[in-house]
């Protein structure tokens, strides 16, 4: 639903997505990207794309896990172009989309997401502007903006996090963001069910004092059609981005009671090590965040899914015995494999 049409760059376009990049790379707690709607359509047509495939991977992730959006009030707070609520309403019925509330510093990328939204979703209800006192969004969609804010502002987030039924944030798959989102996935947790992409409740294995070097993330699969096109070469060429990695971090979020875990899941972090005949994993469940090892000739099928992008095919029912994969289950729900 998010897919921008390509168009026409000039030289100067291409200077401007990279000063934006910049200030994305600096992260100016006070930085207001956009000066014109033209940024806002350079925005759209590349980065907001980049987005927008994290998004997908993430929403299809939580909608595999039995996660479905309560009646209500949308929120896409930070919205930039809002890709992040245009991906939420992707499979949402005709016609019964929600209120989609948009928030920004800007108010010209307000005015540009609802227009962007009213394009793809004409009979939507729209509305922008600082966020009502009153408001408990059903969902509240937060995207990569944790690096931009000062603590009192993170503060107030959180406290908004707090009074909603649902949230889903998504922030780049750094080291230091992706440590940054643990922490306040700690502060959370406390008030709010997690529904990914843990498959537990107890505290983060990634944040111990032994796993300072690792990081909870993940890969989105770019769109298929960018490796035909010459907007997205140039992209690459010009801004030095490798189109095929797209790492993201994550944590969702529901209103206690309102979702259960199945028990004993694990997931996978990263990206798998592959090796002839074997694939290293590094494995976070409700014991923490460890490596172990997966043979091929344990579970072919399995050994496969890892090569793939989709999120969903890594989180497993498994059982395990000296740092080795010994039976796999299908999903969550599914039965034995091996």
């Amino acid at each position: 639903m998010s897919q921008a049409a390509e168009i026409a760059f000039s030289e100067a376009d291409w200077e401007r997505l990279a000063q934006m990049r910049q200030g994305f790379l600096e992260r100016a707690t006070e930085a207001n990207y956009w000066k014109s709607r033209r940024d806002l359509q350079l925005y759209e047509a590349t980065f907001a794309q980049r987005i927008a495939w994290k998004w997908r991977a993430v929403l299809a992730e939580l909608r595999g896990r039995g996660f479905v959006p309560q009646p209500g009030p949308v929120l896409d707070w930070a919205c930039g172009t809002g890709v992040a609520a245009r991906e939420l309403l992707s499979p949402w019925p005709t016609g019964a989309a929600p209120l989609i509330h948009f928030h920004d510093r800007a108010s010209l990328a307000e005015e540009f997401a609802k227009t962007r939204l009213l394009q793809v979703a004409p009979t939507a209800r729209v509305t922008t502007g600082p966020v009502p006192e009153t408001m408990e969004p059903s969902v509240l969609l937060i995207s990569h903006a944790l690096s931009e804010l000062q603590p009192i502002h993170l503060a107030g987030l959180i406290e908004l996090a707090r009074r909603s039924l649902a949230v889903v944030w998504i922030e780049p798959g750094d080291h230091d963001t992706s440590r940054q989102l643990g922490a306040v996935r700690e502060t959370l947790r406390q008030d709010l069910d997690l529904v990914g992409p843990c498959t537990h409740s107890e505290a983060c294995g990634a944040l111990t004092p032994e796993n300072a070097r690792n990081w909870c993330h993940f890969f989105a699969a770019p769109d298929p059609s960018v490796f035909r096109s010459a907007h997205w070469r140039s992209f690459s060429k010009e801004l030095s981005i490798d189109l095929r990695s797209v790492p993201y971090s994550y944590i969702a979020l529901c209103r206690k009671g309102t979702f259960t875990q199945a028990s004993g899941c694990a997931r996978v972090l990263g990206k798998p090590r592959l090796q002839k005949g074997r694939a290293m994993l590094d494995v976070c469940d409700q014991r923490g965040l460890r490596e172990s090892m997966l043979l091929e000739r344990l579970s072919k099928p399995h050994f496969k899914a890892l090569e793939s992008f989709d999120s969903r095919a890594l989180v497993f029912r498994w059982e395990e015995a000296g740092g080795r994969v010994q039976s796999i289950f299908e999903g969550p729900e599914g039965k034995e494999t091996a």
